[in-house]
């Protein structure tokens, strides 16, 4: 924690090094190595809401779902992704409709731009299927935080939140709408836009992980001075023929895609 020293001054203790920071110019802060006595100029940088995608619709409510036609590119972006691992003679897709929640897009922007800065520039999104079980998907992109991890449950690799590359795993976790005997089960689940960044691949089953792992140095990304340590962004593994995703933090995916689909 930051301790006040005098008017304009701020110490940081960072395990074995210490800082002072002169904060009496902001736009030209000078920091300070106690222990070293390396002088150096800081700035401090705002990050900068980007906008909304260009496809989406004007709202005028801060929650909108836009139905995607069949003939619209997303929806067949979407139904390309899904299909690759569900069989369209026993899964067919009747609905894609676009999320657009502008706070939940807000902070997955700004959380792209922490990891730009993070990681030097290593940047990384996937289109991940999620399934949320017997909660309403509305539940997700209605709530204050989208994802949250407040309510995440324990997984084969801890506390998270979990995405799958394949849409036949996230089938098992689908929310069930409901059946009819012509169409058979209607079933629900999200593509979404997940930030996965310097993940950890592979990473061994640890049901009691709440962090990622920490990371080793990467050129110069992972080490600054101080030594400080940076953790993974996410972590992977395969099971059940998917490669599954995982991450720790809110506001690092957003539920971009519904989609609604029948089981025959």
């Amino acid at each position: 924690m930051p301790t006040k020293r005098k008017k304009g001054d701020v110490q940081l203790d960072l395990g074995r090094w210490h800082y002072k920071i002169d904060l009496t110019v902001p736009e030209s802060m000078k920091q300070t190595n106690l222990d070293t006595h390396k002088v150096r100029t800081v700035k401090r940088e705002k990050l900068k809401f980007e906008g909304y995608p260009e496809s989406w619709e004007e709202q005028t409510t801060e929650v909108h779902k836009a139905p995607l036609a069949p003939d619209d590119e997303e929806f067949k972006r979407a139904e390309e992704i899904f299909y690759k691992s569900m069989a369209p003679a026993t899964f067919k897709i009747t609905h894609v409709e676009r999320i657009q929640r502008r706070s939940l897009w807000h902070e997955y922007q700004l959380a792209r731009q922490r990891m730009y800065r993070k990681n030097n520039g290593i940047v990384k999104e996937l289109e991940l299927f999620h399934g949320t079980r017997t909660n309403k998907p509305e539940i997700i992109y209605r709530s204050e935080k989208g994802f949250d991890m407040r309510f995440a449950g324990n997984g084969s690799w801890g506390r998270g939140t979990y995405f799958a590359e394949e849409a036949s795993y996230s089938n098992r976790y689908a929310y069930d709408v409901g059946h009819s005997r012509s169409s058979g089960r209607t079933k629900q689940i999200f593509l979404a836009t997940v930030l996965t960044g310097i993940s950890h691949d592979d990473a061994p089953h640890n049901q009691d992980r709440r962090v990622p792992d920490i990371r080793p140095p990467q050129g110069t990304v992972g080490t600054t001075e101080g030594d400080i340590q940076y953790r993974y962004d996410s972590l992977n593994g395969v099971t059940r023929r998917s490669r599954v995703h995982v991450i720790f933090d809110n506001g690092h995916a957003y539920p971009y895609y519904l989609i609604t689909y029948t089981e025959n």
